[in-house]
């Protein structure tokens, strides 16, 4: 378990010996929501990017 713990120290630990809980510790302050709708975002923008540059 110690091994585990170093290596993937993410992993919460209820989740990995009751199968209980989130799978994974929220860091505090952390929104996974927002930081994943802005990459979205910034994808769909680089995207239309590349589609203009493509047509030249």
């Amino acid at each position: 378990m110690v091994k585990i713990s170093e290596i993937f120290p993410e992993l919460d630990f209820d989740w990995l010996i009751k199968g209980e809980s989130s799978m994974t510790r929220k860091a505090p302050g952390v929104d996974y929501k927002k930081a994943y709708e802005a990459s979205m975002e910034q994808i769909t923008a680089l995207n239309e990017i590349i589609k203009e540059l493509e047509k030249e």
